[in-house]
């Protein structure tokens, strides 16, 4: 079985609205609230590490065109997963 897994790094002066190519997930951030939002027709499961609180590794999932707050700071690297998988740190 072959796991579907694209993994992104962005630094935080890219954190508004940052679309990240070959990916379904963007990072939304408006001052005090960030959150996680998938612009596909796919269930993706996430998952971050950053320079705040998830300094290790956080995991989330998102539905179809679904939106998630989450609290991302800083430098954040992350892994989509496809298809019903999900995995560890990226």
């Amino acid at each position: 079985m072959s796991i579907s897994r694209i993994c992104f790094a962005v630094g935080a002066f890219m954190l508004v609205a940052v679309q990240a190519q070959a990916g379904c997930l963007s990072i939304v951030q408006n001052g005090i609230y960030s959150a996680w939002q998938n612009n596909c027709n796919r269930q993706v499961y996430v998952t971050w590490d950053d320079q705040g609180y998830c300094d290790w590794d956080c995991g989330e999932w998102l539905g179809p065109y679904d939106t998630v707050s989450a609290g991302i700071e800083g430098r954040v690297n992350w892994c989509e997963y496809y298809d019903g998988a999900s995995g560890g740190p990226c």
